[in-house]
């Protein structure tokens, strides 16, 4: 499975460099998409079956903290390089990196798959309860995530008169302590038993923070707008590895996978809504009042269900399923 995802993203960069039109772009686009949907799914089953209780929290921040790193990588790189190349060469560029990750999967990944557990049916009527709070936590999180990471240089820039440089820098802020936040909440949350009190407290703060961002417009502080980015990327942006811990820890490993995708359904459709929603009640309002206040609202949809399913893991599976880890939060 790695394998064809780090096929499929080179073929797709490859498609985006080659695309001789926007409709070729798409369809370059929608294979990227296609294939990097994998990614939660086969990298959450690779941790569940190989790597033991204790450690994989903090393999867990790493992990997610990966798209943090990316973006930055992506970010410092790629500009100079489409200067240099174009952005086709840029696009080629970034092809390599797919290309190395496809060549290290022969020597990373064990080559004994485990053995196959006895454990619920990938029917989603079959899975475990946990699964579907999760994911409406990671729909409600995800919205007001991506909202918050689209719009909140455009903010700066428009309503703070801040310079587009220094405007593009706080998502740059809220990246870099997210990495940061990530790789800690990730090995904090190892010695957590309940992760649903975690997850509210999460969501909590994370709309301290935008209420932070819109105090920053009507008091004209850039400074609480800085420190609102920082707070959002120590606890929105960071809640994603609480979740996915959450689900590796709590799940038999005969559904790791399928539980994942699901999950992901749930995260990625917040990813698309908020972003959306944030601009029409923007636009609709003349102002960004509305549109933060719906952000502060996804977090405490997020906030409430994570209260709502804190029993949740009592209801789980009582006994480890054979070749299944036991549950980390029982």
């Amino acid at each position: 499975m790695l394998a064809v995802l780090f096929a499929g993203a080179g073929l797709a960069l490859l498609g985006v460099a080659a695309a001789p039109s926007y409709g070729w772009l798409l369809v370059a686009v929608a294979l990227s998409g296609a294939t990097q949907a994998l990614s939660n799914p086969v990298t959450n089953q690779l941790i569940a079956a190989h790597v033991s209780q204790g450690q994989r929290g903090g393999l867990m921040g790493v992990k997610q903290s990966g798209v943090q790193m990316s973006q930055f990588g992506a970010g410092l790189l790629l500009p100079s390089l489409a200067l240099w190349w174009g952005w086709r060469g840029a696009a080629l560029a970034a092809a390599v990196v797919a290309v190395a990750g496809l060549v290290m999967v022969r020597s990373a990944v064990p080559a004994v798959p485990p053995a196959p557990a006895r454990g619920p049916g990938h029917r989603l009527a079959d899975l475990p309860v946990g699964v579907w709070w999760l994911t409406g936590y990671a729909l409600a999180s995800g919205a007001a995530l991506q909202a918050t990471n689209v719009y909140l240089p455009l903010y700066g820039f428009e309503r703070l008169e801040m310079p587009v440089r220094a405007a593009g820098l706080t998502v740059a802020v809220a990246g870099g302590v997210g990495l940061v936040a990530r790789i800690a909440w990730g090995r904090s949350a190892d010695r957590v038993r309940n992760p649903y009190p975690l997850l509210s407290v999460l969501a909590a703060v994370c709309a301290l923070a935008i209420g932070g961002l819109m105090v920053a417009d009507t008091m004209d502080a850039p400074a609480l707008l800085w420190a609102g980015a920082a707070v959002f990327g120590a606890s929105g942006i960071a809640a994603n590895v609480v979740i996915m811990l959450a689900l590796v820890r709590t799940m038999p490993l005969s559904v790791v996978g399928s539980a994942s995708g699901v999950l992901a359904v749930g995260l990625y459709l917040g990813f698309a809504l908020g972003p959306v929603c944030f601009g029409l009640l923007a636009d609709a309002a003349g102002s960004y009042g509305p549109a933060w206040s719906g952000v502060l609202a996804a977090n405490a949809v997020a906030a409430g269900v994570a209260f709502a399913g804190r029993r949740v893991h009592r209801e789980e599976r009582r006994a480890p399923a054979a070749g299944a880890s036991p549950p980390g939060w029982t």
